[in-house]
């Protein structure tokens, strides 16, 4: 992830539709876990949610618009849930909350 340089607004579709989704508890564990798993970064429960709902609206948006997730929380808050998505064996994975799961 880099930190964005420009300011840039994004105007609603023309047609007035907004994309409001919602993700199951086992999809954001598995969200979770994949972000974990392919970037090293840990999310909470909220952020995984919004990488889930991105993920699913990639196609909705051109290309060149550029997408962000805004992390909403600190993993730590929740180590139950997050227990839950870190795998067993986290030889390799270098995160400082992680520590805090173990």
């Amino acid at each position: 992830m880099r930190a964005s340089s420009t300011r840039t607004s994004y105007a609603p579709p023309q047609d007035g539709k907004w994309v409001a989704l919602s993700c199951s508890n086992q999809k954001t564990l598995e969200t979770a876990t994949q972000v974990l798993q392919e970037t090293g970064r840990l999310l909470d429960p909220h952020t995984a949610t919004a990488w889930w709902a991105l993920e699913q609206t990639n196609d909705q948006f051109p290309s060149e618009l550029e997408r962000i997730v805004v992390a909403t929380a600190n993993p730590a808050k929740f180590p139950d849930i997050l227990k839950q998505s870190v795998p067993q064996d986290t030889a390799g994975l270098e995160h400082p909350k992680l520590k805090a799961l173990s």
